[in-house]
């Protein structure tokens, strides 16, 4: 998951060709798939891989069904500024929690996330750009014993037994 934003423009004083790039990637999820009825954990990376210094980075996670936001929980979080030409160790980690719908049903579904940046220095450029990522759901797996083969066991006497137990999961 992982996408550049660019935004190329001539300096006007000095004829200089600056660029500024964003790379934001999805580095985990915890649960590794989402469960209905469950909260599910984003831990995406922000890294300027550009030439320009950025500042006022503003990371957005736009959830959609069957994902929602988690009462208490922000969906906007703030970087303040991102030095140029980064690499993995100098990203900016940060951390979404979104809660699934009970009632969702397996699959994958998209995730939108959107960035704006500001170039640091005169021109102060905003760049904007949104990500799609894709998390998949699975369904809830559980199991439930329906019945048990005797009622009553005498003490000390190896007796068989039989449960039935019932996939009551989605």
């Amino acid at each position: 998951s992982v996408f550049l934003l660019t935004d190329t423009s001539l300096g006007a004083s000095n004829g200089n060709i600056q660029s500024a790039s964003v790379q934001v990637n999805l580095t985990n999820q915890n649960p590794d798939y989402a469960r209905p009825g469950e909260p599910v954990e984003l831990t995406v990376s922000v890294q300027n891989v550009g030439n320009s210094d950025l500042k006022d980075i503003s990371v957005t996670v736009n959830p959609e069904y069957p994902f929602s936001k988690i009462s208490g929980e922000n969906l906007v979080k703030e970087v303040s500024y991102l030095n140029a030409r980064q690499d993995d160790d100098d990203a900016a980690v940060l951390k979404f929690r979104l809660m699934t719908d009970a009632n969702a049903s397996a699959g994958t579904y998209d995730i939108d996330i959107t960035t704006t940046a500001k170039e640091s220095g005169s021109s102060s450029n905003t760049i904007t750009t949104t990500k799609t990522i894709q998390l998949e759901v699975k369904g809830k797996e559980y199991a439930q014993v329906v019945t048990i083969s005797k009622a009553n066991i005498d003490i000390a006497k190896e007796e068989p037994l039989e449960f039935i137990v019932t996939n009551t999961g989605t």
